[in-house]
């Protein structure tokens, strides 16, 4: 081989391997740079998602989870979001999806239950409690959404009766006193009073004057003061 091409095919070679380690870059710097825009990717999420705008948050988290190191912890971003949203059937994919990869996670079951009752599947979410408050008796979180659920769905009887036995356990705590009023309000919510029908016009208004046909019945006043010295009957309120 003439000198003149041996050198040009050496300088050839240099220049191939030059450029083989220029595009080769460090090693695991694309390792590296992807873990690097993950995390950016995530931080960004997070910022919008303590804003509460939770449809700008969204999209950086998707970009996130595409990479292993921050699948989880965006998923799971995404699925508060989506419930913050009131977006139920995206929320319950989500959690799904969460659950498939921890089938035990308390937190999860119960924002689950919660998802589910949202939608309507009351008796799916109800099982739920039912089973997540039987294996965590100690959870008194778990016990008032139980409590609060009982109540929306109906179950008054046994809503009623868990709040009776907590506020027993946990006297100090003013919560259940809260959950206790709620529990009353959505009572009368689904059994509203019977309102009483008004008389008609020239209709006679039971008083004094229509059952003894004396005056009619006085208000009390200074004047005429309630018969507060009278005995209630014995047995009354």
């Amino acid at each position: 081989m003439k000198p003149f091409r041996h050198a040009a095919i050496s300088v050839f070679l240099s220049a191939l391997a030059l450029l083989h380690l220029a595009c080769a870059g460090i090693p695991g710097e694309m390792k590296q740079t992807a873990k690097s825009l993950s995390s950016e990717y995530y931080a960004l999420g997070e910022e919008w998602m303590t804003a509460k705008k939770y449809d700008k948050a969204i999209p950086w988290y998707e970009k996130a989870r595409k990479y292993s190191d921050y699948y989880n912890a965006a998923t799971y971003q995404i699925a508060r979001a989506r419930v913050f949203q009131k977006n139920w059937p995206q929320a319950k994919a989500e959690y799904e999806t969460l659950l498939k990869m921890d089938p035990e996670n308390t937190a999860l079951l119960s924002s689950y239950a919660y998802i589910l009752a949202s939608i309507g599947d009351t008796e799916e979410a109800l099982e739920i409690y039912q089973r997540l408050t039987v294996e965590f008796e100690k959870d008194i979180s778990l016990q008032k959404n139980y409590i609060t659920l009982l109540a929306v769905s109906g179950d008054f009887d046994t809503a009623r009766r868990m709040l009776e036995a907590l506020l027993a356990e946990y006297p100090e705590d003013n919560s259940l006193l809260t959950l206790q009023k709620r529990v009353d309000e959505e009572f009368l919510r689904q059994n509203p009073p019977e309102e009483e029908a008004l008389p008609e016009a020239g209709e006679a208004v039971e008083s004094g004057e229509a059952e003894s046909g004396g005056t009619p019945a006085e208000i009390p006043s200074e004047e005429n003061p309630p018969e507060e010295n009278i005995p209630a009957a014995e047995g009354s309120l």
